[in-house]
Formats: structure tokens, C-alpha cells, sequence
């Protein structure tokens, strides 16, 4: 354990606890957090040792940058420890995008992600922005907090009118990710999985129903008065790291058989060309890399691998 370049004055510094077992690689990034802000740097190789940091009340925390691979605990045991103590703002290093474990990691509180090799201006952008979110308040809407990182949520009410409002949002997120070209394709595919869970989720649509409904052109009017007495939200969570864009969304309805749309063999599909509606999940399974099922259905993980912009 040792603490970084610059000694520590805590009226003046933001204290940085830097877990990280590569030697040369800690010393680079404590250079980079000390060169690029009026920060302190206590240096540490384990997650134990991090642990020890946290049991000793000399030292009050600004952040943690976490390697996401040590020796012992790994960094999202880490992640776990901060959460259920002190919630520390953290940042993930890691030398691998992997935007499920992140969306994964989100639960303990886990948004920003720093990639190796890393880009020291746009680092010291995000650690200051991690900083500055802990005096934030959490109930700050997403799309108005200007301090977002690699990962973020949003949630809505379940209506037409703020899916709209969420498809912006998703789009802005994964911006930086794609080509305009992609994104617009991206966002084509991602919109079936957001109907399904207003529609078949919160709304209680089942395929019959709605195949009925709109044989019937009486469809956008029952959606309209569903709407009306219907409360439930929808939980969406975006993480978009170097050549990967992961997205979780979820419901509050009942969940459905999702296994049958995912086992369709390609007869089964033919048949159903013609149908009204029921095609979403099939035509998602030829575009995303993981389409991943949770609570019954009421819940979906979204994984799509892009070239990097």
C-alpha cells in the first residue's frame, strides 16, 4: 500500500483508492489522476487490501478505480463490498468490453467503465464526472444528469407517448458507439422488444388478442384506454462500451412463453410471414448476438456486437 505523487491534504484533494495488481500499469494511472486533478492517490494491488482502506477511518474516499481482474476478490467483488457499505462512486478498468457483465455489475452501482488502453483526458473527464454524481440527487432524471457514464438507466411510464421519449434517450446513449447507419437499425430492432414490454408486458396484450384487435382496427383504441388506468413502468438500462452495446429492458407484467419464439425452427417461421404481429423476437434473434430472457419473460437482456466508429 502506498500513497500516490502528490501528499494528501483533504481539504483541498479528492482522496482516489487505486486497486490495480499490474505494478506498471498502477503507476500510470496514479500519474494520470494526479497530473489531471487536485487529487490524492492511495495505491493498493488486492481488493483485500482495498477492504482494509475501507475498515480504516483515516482515509474518507472520493472514489475507487478498480482493475476488474485481481488476484483473491476480483473487482466486481469488489463493486459488491462498495455497494453494501459505504457506495463509494467507482470506475471499472478493464482491458475487455463486456457490456452484459456491465449492465450486470450495474446493481452495485457501477456506471462508468474505463478501457485499456486508456485515453488519459477522456479518464480524468470521467473520474471528475463520477465525483461530481455523488452529490447529485438520485432521484435527478438520466436524460437531465449530465454526469453520465458508459452505463445508465431510465425508466418511464408505460405509454405511447414515453417510448418515444426512451427511444431518444437509448439513441443518444449508443450514439458514439455506431454509425448513423447502424444506429438507425439498431434502434428499428431494439423498438420491437420495447413494444413487447408495453404491450405484451404492462398492457397484459396477449398475441391473440392483438392479432384480433387489429383485424378488427380496434387496436390503437384499446391501447389508448389500457393506458388510461395503467401505472406500471418500464425499466431500461443501456451499456455502450468499445464494440459492444448491451441493453436490459424490463416490465411489471406477468411475463410470457418466450422460449416458443425463441426455438421457432425456419418452417415455423415461414408460417408466420403473413401474421399481424408475433414477429419481433424472431427477426431480433438474426440481429442481436444474445437475446437473454429473465423473471418469466418480463425481462430481456440485449446484446449486439459494433464495429467500433
Amino acid at each position: 500500500m502506498r500513497l500516490g505523487n502528490n501528499k494528501m491534504n483533504s481539504e483541498e484533494k479528492s482522496l482516489i483508492l487505486l486497486v490495480e495488481d499490474d505494478e506498471d500499469a498502477r503507476k500510470i494511472i496514479s500519474k494520470i489522476i494526479t497530473d489531471y486533478g487536485k487529487y490524492s492517490v492511495v495505491e493498493v494491488s488486492s481488493a483485500e487490501e482495498a477492504i482494509e482502506i475501507y475498515e480504516n477511518d483515516k482515509y474518507q474516499l472520493d472514489a475507487l478505480i478498480v482493475d476488474l481482474v485481481l488476484p483473491g476478490k476480483s473487482g466486481g467483488e469488489l463493486a459488491k463490498y462498495n455497494f453494501e457499505h459505504k457506495q463509494i462512486p467507482i470506475i471499472i478498468v478493464t482491458a475487455f468490453a463486456d457490456s452484459k457483465l456491465a449492465l450486470q455489475l450495474y446493481e452495485y452501482g457501477v456506471r462508468d467503465y474505463v478501457l485499456k488502453p486508456m485515453d488519459s483526458w477522456q479518464f480524468s473527464g470521467i473520474l471528475k464526472n463520477a465525483i461530481n454524481r455523488k452529490t447529485l440527487d438520485d432521484d435527478v432524471e438520466v436524460d437531465k444528469n449530465p454526469y453520465t457514464g458508459n452505463i445508465a438507466n431510465l425508466q418511464v411510464v408505460s405509454k405511447m407517448s414515453e417510448l418515444g421519449r426512451a427511444n431518444h434517450w437509448i439513441a443518444s446513449m449508443v450514439k458514439d458507439s455506431m454509425s448513423k447507419k447502424e444506429r438507425a437499425k439498431f434502434m428499428n430492432f431494439l423498438g420491437e422488444f420495447l413494444l413487447n414490454a408495453h404491450e405484451h408486458g404492462n398492457l397484459n396484450f396477449t398475441e391473440e388478442i392483438k392479432s384480433k384487435l387489429l383485424e378488427d382496427n380496434n387496436f390503437d383504441m384499446e391501447v389508448g384506454l389500457r393506458e388510461t388506468s395503467c401505472n406500471k413502468k418500464i425499466n431500461i438500462r443501456v451499456a455502450a462500451l468499445r464494440g459492444e452495446v448491451a441493453v436490459h429492458i424490463s416490465d411489471e407484467g406477468n411475463g410470457f412463453e418466450y422460449e416458443r419464439y425463441l426455438k421457432m425452427n425456419d418452417d415455423e417461421i415461414i408460417e408466420r410471414v403473413g401474421m399481424l404481429n408475433g414477429r419481433g423476437i424472431i427477426l431480433g434473434r438474426a440481429y442481436f448476438e444474445q437475446i437473454q430472457y429473465e423473471k418469466k419473460g418480463s425481462a430481456v437482456m440485449l446484446l449486439k456486437n459494433v464495429e467500433p466508429v
